[in-house]
């Protein structure tokens, strides 16, 4: 048995290490669309600027599924019921779409 701090090859930390570089992932992946706003002021060309947003971008949305996969299938199982909550209408704008 591994004391506080230390890694253990036990099969269950394995999972629990997977969760966390998962979450960790996906916390990062929020953090790199964090500068893209900021990057229309920066003193670069217009090929830079393109570049670099594009760079951003790529990376956070590896870096969101690759979390997600790392993560196992009940985080994103998680993702999909709140994805599916949040996108419904309110009753009262439901006979709009009609």
């Amino acid at each position: 048995m591994a004391g506080p701090g230390k890694l253990s090859l036990d099969p269950s930390s394995s999972r629990t290490l997977r969760s966390l570089a998962g979450g960790t992932l996906v916390v990062v992946s929020f953090l790199l669309w964090a500068p893209l706003p900021a990057l229309a002021f920066l003193p670069l060309s217009l090929q830079h600027k393109a570049v670099v947003g594009a760079a951003l971008v790529g990376s956070a949305e590896v870096a969101f599924w690759l979390g997600l996969v790392l993560a196992g299938p009940a985080v994103l199982q998680r993702l999909r019921a709140r994805w599916r909550r949040n996108s419904a209408l309110p009753a009262g704008f439901q006979s709009l779409g009609a």
